[in-house]
């Protein structure tokens, strides 16, 4: 396989993993608006997962428990976390809200602007800057990002 072929496979595996029409029955879509405001490109930008496979696999590196449907319908992205499903986010076209669980909500609005934040200052890596590691005597592996600034954020499987 060449490398366009399998860079296209990982980023059909990557949208494929994020993005999917159903909830699964895990998200309260009655749940209480705890917060909402604007949704601007400054914040986090949730259309990044569709069209941008490196924000994609980078997204993945960093919350690997992080789920997303949408709801066509309503013009809406919901993120959660499975472990913490009882507060989420929405985004609509022009408007972000905090649902649910006070803790749970906050926590993943922090963590997704966090690694928003970091993919621009890392410049936007692309999946090549990645190496991966492992030691088979111990059962480990590792992916570290290689930036200008040096090597960045070892993640551990």
């Amino acid at each position: 396989m060449d490398r366009e072929t399998d860079r296209l496979t990982s980023h059909r595996s990557a949208r494929r993993y994020f993005i999917s029409r159903e909830n699964r029955g895990i998200v309260n879509h009655h749940a209480e608006v705890l917060t909402s405001f604007p949704c601007t490109s400054t914040f986090f930008q949730p259309y990044l997962l569709q069209d941008n496979a490196q924000f994609a696999f980078f997204l993945h590196s960093s919350l690997p428990d992080l789920y997303l449907f949408q709801r066509p319908d309503k013009g809406e992205m919901v993120f959660y976390q499975e472990r913490t499903a009882e507060g989420y986010v929405v985004f609509r076209s022009s408007l972000i809200e905090l649902r649910g669980e006070r803790s749970c909500a906050y926590q993943l609005w922090r963590r997704l602007l966090s690694v928003y934040s970091l993919w621009l200052h890392c410049e936007q890596p692309s999946v090549t800057q990645y190496h991966f590691e492992m030691q088979l005597a111990i059962g480990k592996q590792w992916l570290s990002l290689h930036t200008p600034a040096g090597v960045l954020w070892p993640f551990e499987d």
